[in-house]
């Protein structure tokens, strides 16, 4: 069962943001009734559920992949010569994957604004 509002769907695997720690794969292509729900324990240690903090990504990719690098950047590291960010998570995902995060991802924005009003964002520099 794919629920965008709740969890991530990776495309095989939803994970809970309510860290209940069960996953719920959904059923193949073949449709919603084309197998029963299945669930699956996921385990992570006390520095993977902390997660990481991040205020700037770069997405790059070839045919085979995405690659979607989270940094961040701080104030207090920046200078006139330029600024300076920390690596904080790199994510690789094939094109099917990043399709589905992509489409996920404007669902639950769609879903924020409508419970928490619109997303306004700073004008882009030249």
């Amino acid at each position: 069962m794919y629920r965008s509002d709740r969890c991530f769907d990776t495309g095989n695997l939803e994970i809970s943001s309510q860290h209940k720690d069960i996953a719920q794969i959904p059923p193949p292509y073949g449709g919603e009734d084309s197998l029963p729900e299945r669930k699956m324990q996921i385990a992570a240690d006390n520095e993977t559920r902390r997660g990481n903090y991040a205020n700037l990504a770069l997405i790059s990719h070839r045919k085979e992949e995405f690659i979607i690098d989270f940094l961040m950047t701080d104030p207090q590291t920046q200078s006139p010569k330029g600024d300076q960010a920390i690596l904080t998570s790199r994510v690789i995902v094939n094109p099917g994957h990043m399709k589905r995060l992509y489409q996920a991802i404007g669902e639950n924005i769609q879903r924020y604004e409508k419970n928490f009003g619109k997303i306004v964002l700073p004008p882009t520099l030249t």
